[in-house]
């Protein structure tokens, strides 16, 4: 038997459509879990800028937080509203904790 005939035997048994569906499942579930961890970051980051924004300043500890959360919403493809409210923040006093 050649690779061939295994091949075709794979695909007769169904094989390769079903191990083709749960790696499009196992990606589709990764996009729902990014997606996710985006939507939560974006509202994590809303309210923490909101509230270091209206205070006028932040502390080296909250600024260093705030940036590592944005720059991985950043990588998960987040812009927009944030991105606002971070340039904003990014401008304010920083004092000691």
């Amino acid at each position: 038997m050649d690779w061939g005939d295994i091949l075709k035997t794979l695909l007769a048994g169904g094989f390769l459509t079903s191990f083709l569906k749960m790696v499009k499942d196992a990606m589709n579930a990764q996009d729902v879990r990014r997606q996710t961890d985006k939507i939560l970051l974006r509202d994590s980051l809303k309210k923490n800028i909101t509230e270091e924004n209206k205070k006028g300043f932040t502390t080296l500890h909250k600024h260093e937080e705030i940036t590592d959360a944005y720059n991985i919403y950043r990588n998960l493809g987040g812009n927009g509203t944030v991105e606002s409210l971070y340039n904003k923040y990014n401008t304010l006093e920083i004092k000691g904790d």
